[in-house]
Formats: C-alpha cells, sequence, structure tokens
C-alpha cells in the first residue's frame, strides 16, 4: 500500500481514510481539544465493522443510533447509496460519533494550522511507521 491508499474524506477536519483489510479501517482527522487556549488534536482510530454487527449482520443499537444521527435509516440503506463505499462510509460515522468516548490514539496537540500539516505528514509517511506519535502540551 502507498499513500494513494487513504482516501481524503472531509476538507473541514482533514479527515482520512485507509482501507487495512475488508471491513476494517484506519481514520484520522483533527479535532478541538481544548477551546478555551484554542489547541487542536490530530487522533486515530481503527474501526472493524465486524465489531458492530450481530451475527445476523444486522447492526448492534450503537451503530444504528449513530446512523440515524447521520440520517440513516440503517446500514442498508448507506449500502444502496454508496455500493462499494458503503463500508469506509460507515467507518467514517462510526469514527466521528464514537470520538468522544472511543479510544482513539492521540498522535499530536497543537494549533489546527500544525495539526493540519501533521496529518498530511502522516498519511505521506505512513507506511514508514504507522504508529509514529508526538504530542506537544
Amino acid at each position: 500500500m502507498n499513500n494513494s491508499d487513504w482516501i481524503h474524506c472531509d476538507d473541514d477536519s482533514m479527515q482520512y481514510a485507509r482501507k487495512l483489510s475488508d471491513g476494517v479501517y484506519r481514520l484520522v482527522q483533527i479535532g478541538l481539544r481544548d477551546p478555551v487556549r484554542c489547541r487542536y488534536m490530530a487522533y486515530t482510530d481503527v474501526f472493524s465493522l465486524s465489531d458492530y454487527f450481530d451475527r445476523n449482520g444486522g447492526p448492534d443499537s450503537e451503530l444504528a443510533s449513530i446512523l440515524k444521527s447521520y440520517g440513516y435509516s440503517n446500514a442498508d440503506q448507506v449500502r444502496e447509496e454508496y455500493g462499494d463505499c458503503a463500508d469506509q462510509i460507515i467507518c467514517e460515522c462510526l469514527f466521528e460519533g464514537l470520538m468522544v468516548e472511543h479510544s482513539g490514539t492521540i498522535l499530536f496537540t497543537g494549533t489546527e494550522e500544525e495539526c493540519a500539516e501533521y496529518i498530511s505528514d502522516y498519511v505521506s509517511n505512513y507506511n514508514a511507521n504507522p504508529l509514529l506519535t508526538i504530542s506537544t502540551p
């Protein structure tokens, strides 16, 4: 895999997604960490869809709730609308919807511009060191 395997999903949050295997995606983006001090974070997490679907293939209650918050009635609607990209879209919804509760990894903290530069470097150099983390106060 190379840098072109990252898909730029959202300009506002510098969100990128990368397929690791079927139904498994790594996502990275910028989020506001400290609104008082205007500090941002670049963070990442990996989502495996098998963790969010029951053994009959239906979404668990957490995923169903997140999809509804994005205006989807169910996972089938996402699959109908996005076809081959549906798994990625569902993982994006999970990443954004679970950001507060989920135990993602903070890669870097700084200004919004510094975090954007960090993410740009991260996706460009991912193959060299996928777990590179740098934190600043």
